[in-house]
Formats: structure tokens, sequence, C-alpha cells
């Protein structure tokens, strides 16, 4: 299980297709908002307390932590072959991949 903590407004990310938003927190529950990864898609709204779970697909469950304050402590189980990360990280991963590779000189001597 992957443990992460949320703030309000903070996401995750669930392969590349699922986002998960923490929208609201109280004293027992949370507001979660899930949506595809296009900006145009509407968000589900679901509430859990802790010690809930919310399913996703067949194999991907967050479990509700802890509740400290405006931060929720949220545990994912997903296969491996399904990706979950924090927002910022995936938009680093992403930013990452669409960055030109550039060979040095002695790289391009290697490709002959």
């Amino acid at each position: 299980m992957l443990i992460l903590m949320r703030k309000v407004g903070e996401k995750l990310v669930i392969g590349d297709d699922l986002k998960v938003e923490l929208i609201e927190v109280n004293m027992n529950s949370v507001r979660l908002g899930v949506y595809e990864v296009d900006e145009f898609s509407k968000p589900v709204f679901v509430n859990r307390e802790v010690s809930q779970v919310l399913e996703l697909f067949d194999d991907v469950t967050i479990h509700v932590l802890q509740i400290n304050g405006r931060q929720v402590k949220l545990g994912i189980d997903a296969p491996r072959s399904i990706s979950v990360h924090r927002e910022e990280i995936y938009k680093k991963i992403l930013a990452e991949r669409s960055e030109p590779i550039t060979l040095s000189k002695r790289g391009l001597a290697m490709l002959g």
C-alpha cells in the first residue's frame, strides 16, 4: 500500500487517465472529486469517513487512513502496472517526457 498525505486542493493521478482531488476535510470525513485527466471532464464527488474506502476500477482502492487538521493520510492499493503519483510529480514526469533528447559529441560518435 502506498501512503500519501494530501491537503485540500491537492490531487493524485492514477494511471494516465484519472485524478482524485481532496475537496474538503471535516472532523471525521473527506470529500473527494474523481475525474478524468482531460481538462473538460466533470468530477464525481464522494464522501468517505476515516477507515472507509473508495474503489476505482476493479483493482484500485483508496483508503482514508487518518485526518489531521486539513491534511489527510490516504492509502492506495493498486497493482504495480498502474502508476500512482502526486499531481506535482506527475507533471514533472510529463515535462521530462516532452523535453528533447540531446546527445553529446561522444554520444553522436557512438551512433555512427
